[in-house]
């Protein structure tokens, strides 16, 4: 969430490259949590800004064959 798009991605890739068949457990945030991020109590404190989020995490999967999503767990009840 503090990387872009584009380090995301990249960081992945190098991942899958150099780890390859591991598993790996990471946080993503929702757009929205990124355009408000300046209202967010404990945010707003920092230096650190957001930068990317995905709307469904399951897209990650669109970016490198080599991705598979085992497991999703949110804070929702969706």
């Amino acid at each position: 969430m503090y990387l872009s798009e584009q380090q995301v991605k990249h960081l992945f890739d190098k991942l899958i490259e150099n780890f390859f068949d591991s598993r790996f457990a990471f946080d993503s945030i929702s757009p929205l949590m990124v355009k408000n991020q300046r209202y967010h109590g404990s945010i707003k404190r920092v230096s650190a800004k957001f930068d990317w989020s995905i709307s469904d995490i399951r897209e990650i999967q669109n970016c490198n064959s080599g991705y598979l999503m085992m497991e999703v767990v949110t804070g929702s009840k969706s």
